[in-house]
């Protein structure tokens, strides 16, 4: 029986070649890789937030999070359809507080009109796509809301769609 050390180069290389397909996934940490890169918007501004949004897609099964929500003039305030209210802070580019979010979230991508938001948290413990109230999301702006969430290492599989 030939011993490792006394196989080809080529052989020992294809060896190495099948281990490395065996390779464990990256980490996980709710929905997300926590290896992934992940980045928020700097160019972002609460004034953007202004008005009312419905949450539309998100990560998780249990009761909706963020169902819909409505944020003050001056985006600095929001209160939610559960009566829960509270400030929005900035904690950074693109990082917010939002009111019931035990943790800093992350504007991923909001479309150039403000008409679609979608964030998220680096432990990936929270991910979603709000849109304006009384607007349909178009196809468009689902893909792209889909592959900025797989961008940034949540499991594009696991996003789902409310009615």
């Amino acid at each position: 029986m030939p011993q490792l050390t006394a196989l080809r180069p080529l052989n020992a290389l294809a060896l190495m070649a099948l281990a490395a397909c065996g390779a464990p996934p990256p980490p996980q940490s709710g929905f997300r890789a926590v290896d992934a890169p992940i980045s928020s918007i700097a160019g972002f501004s609460r004034s953007q937030l202004v008005g009312d949004w419905v949450e539309v897609a998100r990560y998780g099964s249990g009761p909706c999070t963020l169902c819909r929500i409505s944020f003050a003039a001056d985006g600095a305030r929001a209160t939610r359809a559960d009566g829960i209210a509270g400030p929005v802070a900035a904690l950074g580019p693109g990082r917010i507080s939002l009111p019931g979010i035990d943790a800093p979230v992350w504007v991923l991508w909001i479309d150039g009109d403000a008409r679609t938001l979608v964030l998220g948290t680096p432990s990936g413990a929270f991910g979603t796509v709000l849109n304006r109230a009384g607007a349909a999301l178009p196809p468009d702006r689902l893909t792209a809301a889909r592959e900025i969430f797989d961008f940034a290492g949540y499991d594009p599989q696991a996003l789902r769609l409310l009615p």
